[in-house]
């Protein structure tokens, strides 16, 4: 839930938890907004869905729900007071916009995620110019030593602009600038490469990641923790730079060869897996010591500890600084989080010892710990100038007067590994620009089956498989030789089926994989498109291999089965994942059922079989409808879990 949207004032997430005595939370969630409306509520698979939202008509509102609030008025607390919370906000509620100047230079794509996101923006070239402007309330910059080092060389000219409200949001900091970015936001910062870490929310959310859940923070990578069994790291890249804000335990030095300790200032803990954390050999006497060497000097009055319980538990550790005696604690067995304050300390070469153990009978003489959190000593002061959003440093807000800076530091990239990874790092950038009163193009509403009219789109020079018996996923038993050929509907969409009954040549594109006959490629490139369109339309089916075990349902992994790749007549791209179980199901089903991105275009029965064929629409909403495609790729993923099919395309255009 966004804890910071009015109508959730005085309420907790644990409050919607089943609410009612039928425990019915919400019926029937929307598929989250990624532009155009602001998530309040959100749900179900992945958090990818939402039970309320909050859509900008004109000067208006309009707040659609999904939750039994009038059937619960009468027994539900929580129902009425969220029902008064939102009459509240609608009777209060007055329309405002900052308007946009950018300055991305030298950072395409930084541009180009600022148009995918549907900002509607102007671009400038010079830092100062942009910020001049009487009408700009907002300045995206590339924050280049240049563009930085022009902002302090004229502080008068912030000043005036954050003083009428104004906001910088800064993107692409680097080492190089960071003098100058300390000099503007009036800091000592460190800073670091973003790394294998963990990122999540503050205990207190700041107000600009409202309608941000934690699904839209945490990436993943395409890489496998453990090759004999499924679940993937954690991405390294979702920052490219961070700076330090509570914890300086990660801009530490660890003076290790392979930068195994740095495990220990990750975020990570045992749960996540044992490759996260750190393990050594405990010496027979002595303390065990981990020398963390800071940029500079930095005072601490805080420590959290995490120990582990794989060998032998730590009983007790102390910290030196400067290598002077400082604080000791005495810590229980176990993997629970610690937490210690101490007088302030100040020192940049920071040794934590790990002095006691526990020695486990049966265990191997190995000790060590889950995760170190060093808090920096802050006074009320420097809190208030300084809001991390997240707990890495990678987005941090400092607010002044009327108006700020936003550190907005995600890597942005031509192309992710994990498509859907480009969703969320959009839409970190466009939630923080929502909450600060941009203005966006909500583009024209493209509901498949309603006011739209269809342009099939030809496959047949890209086909490269059968739907029959003579090469369907390599299964003769179970193809699609039913499938209906020809211009057909399928939920509501026009599709053209492709077929040519005289001579049995391949009608559909698939990609190669295990038990795939025929040799396929990777990647099926340049199926034309030629047209503009508010949206596509993919008519697919998968054959899943490698399934979501009950840990990674838990802890919502998203599997890439593979990806469309839109590519516009001006050369920019757009990335389409298509997503396992989310996007896409196996082709062959007991019980075909909707998918939270899909519908079911087709099924049909196999004879003499408990099984169906199922065919899945997925639907494309085109962030930049003014712009011709040129075509559509389909291209495979490292690690996918099975092997995905195209059967048909249909872009489609909204009638006025």
């Amino acid at each position: 839930e966004d804890a910071t949207h009015p109508a959730m004032r005085g309420l907790l997430s644990k409050d919607f938890f089943t609410w009612g005595p039928d425990e019915v939370v919400y019926r029937d969630a929307y598929f989250k907004p990624t532009r155009g409306a602001r998530s309040i509520l959100q749900c179900h698979d992945q958090l990818r869905h939402s039970a309320l939202i909050e859509i900008p008509i004109g000067p208006g509102l309009l707040i659609v729900s999904q939750l039994p609030i009038a059937g619960s008025l009468s027994t539900n607390a929580v129902a009425r007071a969220l029902l008064e919370n939102l009459l509240d906000h609608a009777v209060h509620y007055k329309q405002e916009f900052r308007e946009v100047v950018a300055v991305v230079d030298g950072a395409p794509e930084l541009a180009d995620a600022l148009e995918n996101t549907g900002l509607k923006f102007r671009r400038e070239s010079d830092t100062l110019r942009a910020i001049d402007d009487p009408s700009a309330r907002i300045a995206v910059l590339n924050a280049s030593p240049r563009n930085l080092q022009a902002l302090t060389g004229h502080p008068q000219k912030v000043a005036a602009f954050k003083a009428r409200g104004g906001y910088l949001v800064l993107n692409g900091l680097t080492p190089e600038g960071l003098d100058a970015f300390n000099a503007l936001v009036g800091q000592d910062h460190m800073i670091r490469p973003f790394r294998r870490e963990r990122v999540t929310f503050p205990p207190v959310r700041d107000p600009l990641t409202a309608g941000l859940s934690l699904g839209d923070l945490a990436l993943y990578s395409s890489e496998r923790i453990f090759p004999w069994q499924e679940g993937n790291y954690v991405a390294s890249d979702t920052f490219s730079f961070v700076v330090d804000t509570d914890d300086v335990a990660p801009f530490a030095r660890m003076f290790d060869r392979n930068g195994f300790n740095a495990n220990m200032a990750n975020g990570m803990i045992s749960a996540d897996g044992w490759k996260y954390i750190v393990n050594l050999p405990a010496p027979e006497k002595g303390s065990m010591d981990f020398v963390l060497d800071l940029p500079s000097p930095r005072t601490i009055d805080g420590v959290e500890w995490i120990g582990n319980t794989f060998y032998y538990p730590v009983t007790k550790f102390g910290l030196l600084f400067d290598g002077k005696a400082g604080p000791t604690f005495a810590v229980k067995p176990n993997n629970d989080p610690q937490e210690f304050t101490f007088p302030p300390q100040t020192g940049r070469n920071i040794t934590l010892q790990l002095l006691e153990w526990e020695k486990i009978p049966g265990k191997n003489a190995v000790t060590g710990l889950d995760n170190i959190r060093l808090r920096a000593a802050r006074s009320p002061e420097s809190r208030a100038k300084v809001r991390p959003m997240e707990t890495s440093g990678g987005l941090v807000h400092y607010p002044d007067g009327p108006g700020g800076i936003v550190l907005a530091n995600v890597l942005y990239k031509t192309s992710e590994d994990v498509p859907v990874n480009a969703e969320k790092k959009r839409a970190i950038l466009a939630t923080i620009l929502r909450n600060l009163k941009a203005p966006f193009s909500s583009g024209r509403t493209v509901i498949a089956g309603a006011n739209l009219d269809y342009a099939p789109i030809d496959l047949s020079k890209q086909a490269n498989a059968f739907r029959t018996e003579k090469g369907f996923f390599g299964q003769a038993a179970t193809s699609f030789k039913d499938l209906p050929t020809g211009r057909q509907n399928f939920a509501g969409v026009t599709f053209q089926v492709y077929d040519f009954p005289t001579s049995p040549v391949p009608t559909i594109v698939m990609l190669g994989g295990p038990g795939i006959p025929g040799n396929l490629p990777r990647s099926v490139k340049g199926i034309p498109v030629d047209r503009k369109a508010d949206a596509l339309f993919f008519l697919q089916a998968a054959r899943i291999d490698r399934r979501r075990d009950r840990n990674e349902l838990r802890d919502k992994v998203q599997k890439p089965i593979g990806r469309y790749v839109v590519t516009y007549a001006d050369g920019k791209a757009a990335e389409v994942p298509i997503v396992a179980e989310v996007d896409v199901e196996d082709y062959r089903q007991k019980r075909p059922a909707p998918l939270p991105g899909a519908r079911v275009g087709w099924t049909r029965p196999y004879p003499g079989s408990d099984l169906s064929a199922v065919a899945y629409v997925q639907q494309w909403t085109n962030p930049r409808p003014e712009e011709k495609i040129k075509s559509v790729d389909l291209v495979g993923v490292d690690h996918a879990p099975g092997v995905p099919a195209l059967i048909a395309i249909t872009a489609a255009t909204a009638r006025p």
